[in-house]
C-alpha cells in the first residue's frame, strides 16, 4: 500500500466477495462475504502506513481439502475511512486485488441449491 499524500494513513485490509457479471468482474459492496473470502487471511488487518511511505500485507489462501471444483472469486480490498464531522457522512475510498481462484480434483461439485 502506497500512502502518496502528507498524512499517516490506517489502512483496513480484508477479503470481500466478487463475482463475474456480463463478462466483468465485480466486487461485491460493503464487507460481503462468500466461500472464498472464509480462505483467505491477511496477514495484517490493519496498516498504519505514515506519510510519504509504503507497507506490504501478505495474504493467505488456505483452500480445503475437501473443495469442491469450480472457479472462485473474489477481492483483497485496501479501505480508509474518512472522519465524520458532524454530517453523518463518513467518506470511504478502497482499491483491491482481484483474485481468480480455480479449484481442480475429484472432489464432489458444489450443490446448486438452498434450504429456506
Amino acid at each position: 500500500v502506497s500512502n502518496k499524500s502528507d498524512d499517516a494513513l490506517h489502512v483496513a485490509v480484508y477479503p470481500g466477495a466478487a463475482d463475474i457479471r456480463r463478462g466483468s468482474f465485480v466486487g461485491a459492496a460493503g464487507n460481503t462475504g462468500n466461500e472464498l473470502t472464509t480462505w483467505i487471511k491477511p496477514g495484517q488487518l490493519v496498516l498504519d502506513v505514515p506519510a510519504h511511505s509504503r507497507a506490504r500485507d501478505t495474504v493467505t489462501i488456505a483452500i480445503p481439502k475437501d473443495a469442491a471444483p469450480g472457479e472462485r472469486y473474489g477481492v483483497v480490498w485496501a479501505q480508509v475511512s474518512g472522519r465524520d464531522l458532524g454530517s453523518g457522512i463518513t467518506l470511504v475510498s478502497r482499491t483491491g486485488i482481484r483474485l481468480y481462484l480455480s479449484v481442480g480434483g475429484n472432489n464432489p461439485p458444489r450443490a446448486r441449491f438452498t434450504m429456506d
